[in-house]
């Protein structure tokens, strides 16, 4: 099995835990509200622009190789608005997620999202990005959408649906932005660019009167303990963005693209074994039916995964 394969399910398995940390920090208040954590993840996100920093070093571990600021130039306006676009949606996806974590379980909340996202990515990429459909694009549509009704028909209100359709929308932009820097610039251009533009929209968040005061309020009710949990699991999620991102570039990205729905796979996996022993904040106590209904959905939802991007 090539190395990136295993990169690719060590990502996924780290967004998973992720994902449920996310649900503890938010329903146990360690965070007091889903903006506040939102906009620290985003903030934290920028950090791994540091690796360019170690360039003169030119380190590699196995088939990786450290981002290099000889490949960074001056991006053109098209590449900034681009990358722009992908920091605003990504912030707002995040904000939306989050929003829906602290009403609904994460292995409820994460496959919808991630299942709505990969829909909108291949919709976006074939109408602005002239990419061909999948041949099974129909089949991985249909098993898509029942798992995603199934799962909300179900365990959702209509605020948290529309929370997780907006969050997987927004991701969609995202990924489609990246995906076309990456093709037209490489990966250390995009990624440099990706980070200064995240940086720009926390900025100017924080010229927004309102938000600003929201960040400064809210961000002093949040303990030193709260902020460790943030700082902890932000490193975490950002790994496993990391190592994604890097074995899309060394591998078959249609075959990284599928197995996203391993994530699925852990969370629903992590729910079954561990979901009537962890405590109420992190959710996952779930009954026979619920639990029922999660293996069927994650079924649904991780096949169609499996049918959309083969």
């Amino acid at each position: 099995m090539p190395n990136w394969l295993l990169i690719v399910v060590l990502a996924q398995l780290l967004y998973a835990v992720a994902s449920l940390v996310d649900k503890f920090i938010l329903t146990s208040q360690k965070v007091s509200k889903p903006f506040i954590y939102a906009f620290y993840v985003t903030a934290l996100s920028i950090v791994p622009i540091l690796l360019f920093f170690l360039s003169p070093l030119k380190i590699t571990v196995g088939s990786f190789t450290f981002p290099l600021f000889a490949n960074v130039y001056r991006p053109t306006a098209g590449l900034m608005a681009m990358a722009l676009i992908s920091a605003f949606a990504g912030f707002y996806g995040l904000l939306s997620l989050y929003s829906a974590l602290k009403k609904a379980d994460a292995s409820d909340v994460v496959p919808v999202i991630g299942s709505v996202s990969a829909i909108g990515t291949f919709i976006l990429s074939f109408v602005f990005v002239s990419e061909p459909l999948s041949q099974n694009f129909l089949q991985g549509f249909i098993l898509l959408v029942i798992g995603t009704v199934f799962v909300s028909h179900f365990r959702f209100n209509k605020e948290v649906l529309f929370l997780t359709l907006h969050s997987g929308f927004l991701y969609s932009i995202k990924v489609v932005m990246m995906k076309e820097m990456f093709n037209i610039v490489g990966f250390d251009q995009a990624f440099f660019w990706s980070r200064v533009a995240i940086f720009i929209v926390l900025v100017s968040l924080l010229l927004i009167p309102n938000s600003s005061q929201k960040i400064q309020f809210y961000g002093r009710k949040t303990s030193k303990g709260g902020n460790l949990w943030v700082i902890g699991n932000a490193i975490l999620g950002g790994v496993a963005a990391f190592i994604s991102l890097k074995a899309t570039e060394l591998g078959n990205v249609t075959i990284v693209q599928a197995m996203g729905g391993l994530q699925f796979l852990f969370l629903g996996v992590f729910s079954i074994l561990f979901g009537r022993v962890t405590t109420k904040h992190v959710g996952e106590n779930n009954s026979v039916r619920d639990l029922f209904q999660k293996t069927v959905s994650i079924i649904l939802l991780t096949a169609g995964f499996a049918f959309l991007f083969f």
